[in-house]
């Protein structure tokens, strides 16, 4: 950054009057012409001429610091501001993170939930079926016990064969269900009546 005209001014009168002292004091008073009297003023002049290029600097370097100030602060604003906007970002993300995470869970649980219900909906089902299977099985046992008594209940018992005459066919009643003018018992059998052959010997 370039030094202030004023400053490098008072940095020249200071370095000259420095010099002149330094001079002044080492080669003697005699040689340069100046009198005992006139140091002090020449001192006094050096000191203020030092003071003031102090004060022009501090001026400078307190403007620099105020600028520099300022800068920091529009940055921390704009930094701070972008905390902000981030900061309020994040939070927008996370609450809608919480919100997509507990729809999956009331999701989650809402299937496990059918889960358990279809199970024990099948469970119970299969202890049905078991219980139905068992009472077929039952009825089924039951109803062949009486379909075999009813078809031995059914079966013709002869001691004796009839008596009939010849062309003779037995009752009616012995046809059978699904066809009432067949016979469906044994064959008719031509057996003579005892009056025949009791005719049969005495002639």
């Amino acid at each position: 950054m370039q030094r202030p005209r004023q400053e490098i001014l008072a940095l020249t009168g200071v370095t000259t009057v420095s010099g002149v002292t330094s001079i002044a004091v080492s080669t003697g008073d005699d040689e340069m012409g100046i009198e005992p009297g006139g140091l002090l003023p020449l001192v006094c002049l050096t000191t203020a001429a030092i003071m003031t290029v102090i004060r022009h600097a501090m001026l400078h370097l307190e403007r620099r610091l105020r600028a520099l100030s300022a800068d920091l602060s529009r940055v921390h604003d704009r930094h701070a501001r972008a905390l902000d906007a981030r900061e309020r970002d994040l939070a927008e993300r996370e609450k809608s993170f919480q919100l997509v995470m507990e729809t999956t869970n009331l999701r989650v649980e809402n299937a496990f939930a059918r889960v358990d219900r279809l199970l024990n909906e099948r469970a119970t089902a299969h202890l049905r079926y078991a219980e139905l299977r068992f009472e077929y099985d039952q009825l089924a046992r039951e109803y062949n016990e009486l379909a075999l008594e009813a078809a031995g209940s059914k079966l013709p018992v002869h001691d004796h064969p009839r008596a009939v005459a010849v062309g003779q066919t037995l009752p009616s009643d012995d046809h059978g269900p699904r066809h009432p003018g067949r016979y469906r018992g044994p064959r008719p059998s031509l057996i003579v009546v005892d009056g025949l052959r009791e005719q049969q010997d005495t002639g």
